[in-house]
């Protein structure tokens, strides 16, 4: 079942999401937990959603408890976690923000979310705009699948308007190195366009 997609979406190792998880953190929920690689050999006790049958196989060797539905009606009702991770999902969503603000209910007080979300800002994504060329493609900022996009504004709305205080914010930076000089020229003004996807600490309030 593998290519290239699959292999990005549901088998990639997030050591990235697990950096911003805080030390205090025991009980953990993955929505969108593909394959659950991430997780194998931690001391998380995790329940990872999966909407994908035959990638939730996978992911039961890798987390004690994989429920197979769709992480946009949020199946779980009762449960109390300390961390609700959404890794490269919200963009993905009809109403991410429903689902963010309605996961407020299963954090305990005080409870984190972790996400990733990929930034339309990016410099090559503008590039393509100014030149008319928004295609889509099969993964990356332009996936097919994506139904929302974001940039650090819009992301620090979201998360304000459903009930998250940002506690941090973390930058996949790709860009040519002699960008680096630019940057540094504009006093740092650039980072942004150089940003192909933000990292989100937030707590519930």
């Amino acid at each position: 079942m593998k290519n290239k997609k699959i292999d990005k979406y549901y088998f990639e190792n997030r050591k990235d999401i697990l950096n911003l998880i805080p030390e205090d953190v025991k009980n953990v929920l993955d929505l969108g937990c593909g394959s659950g690689i991430t997780w194998k050999d931690t001391d998380f006790n995790v329940t990872g959603i999966e909407i994908v049958f035959k990638v939730a196989k996978f992911a039961r060797e890798n987390i004690s408890n994989v429920i197979v539905a769709n992480v946009e009606h949020l199946p779980i009702h009762n449960g109390k976690f300390d961390c609700i991770v959404f890794g490269d999902i919200l963009e993905h969503l009809v109403n991410p923000w429903y689902a963010l603000a309605k996961s407020k209910e299963i954090l305990v007080n005080n409870g984190y979310v972790v996400a990733s979300i990929p930034n339309l800002q990016y410099y090559k994504i503008v590039r393509k705009i100014l030149r008319d060329e928004f295609e889509y493609s099969d993964y990356g900022i332009l996936d097919i699948d994506h139904l929302r996009f974001f940039t650090l504004n819009t992301i620090k709305d979201m998360f304000r308007k459903s009930g998250f205080k940002i506690l941090r914010i973390g930058r996949k930076l790709k860009f040519k190195p002699q960008y680096k000089t630019l940057n540094f020229i504009f006093f740092n003004k650039l980072l942004n366009f150089f940003t192909y996807q933000y990292y989100i600490l937030a707590k519930k309030i």
